[in-house]
């Protein structure tokens, strides 16, 4: 499965899940760092480990548990953010 990544809108959840491989080495910081921010260092964390499957272009490979668990978190944080505007 190949995952592209479009560039963002302006409020698009790709802007704030920045997906490139530049955050492979970050730590996480504790301040100022969102739980959608700390959601995509993780996911870019956990692909370290099979990092000579991923191009350093945008087009990244992703495991198949990892694509659903990415598609899930995606789908959770927009149920998230829905609610968050409601009330």
């Amino acid at each position: 499965m190949t995952l592209r990544y479009i560039p963002p809108k302006k409020t698009d959840l790709f802007d704030i899940v920045k997906i490139r491989t530049e955050l492979f080495n970050q730590p996480l910081p504790s301040k100022g760092f969102s739980e959608i921010d700390a959601l995509g260092t993780i996911l870019l964390r956990g692909m370290q480990a099979n990092r000579k499957k991923y191009t350093k272009n945008i087009i990244i490979q992703f495991p198949k548990i990892a694509s659903l668990f990415f598609y899930l978190s995606v789908l959770l944080l927009k149920i998230v953010k829905l609610n968050n505007q409601r009330s």
